[in-house]
């Protein structure tokens, strides 16, 4: 039973104890909230890793190219190919 201003019948204790049992809103919010939430961020997360994992490969192919087109500029002692030695 929905309570409107226009209706034409009077608000008794009854009314409004049944409008009173509705259920609210929940002041905290529910798990699907959450569940949309978390699987957003982990969408996020493994787009960083894998654009993190395309820019490792272009840098190593460009030091590659590097060393390739300028072995003479390349002195570099602790950098191997591919790998790079702490």
């Amino acid at each position: 039973m929905e309570l409107k201003p226009n209706d034409s019948e009077r608000f008794t204790s009854e009314t409004l104890i049944q409008s009173s049992k509705r259920p609210k809103k929940p002041s905290f919010p529910d798990a699907r909230y959450f569940q949309i939430h978390f699987e957003f961020m982990e969408t996020q997360l493994f787009e960083t890793q894998r654009k993190l994992e395309q820019m490792q490969q272009q840098i190593i192919d460009m030091h590659d190219s590097f060393v390739k087109n300028s072995p003479e500029l390349v002195s570099l002692p602790n950098v191997r190919r591919n790998k790079i030695v702490k």
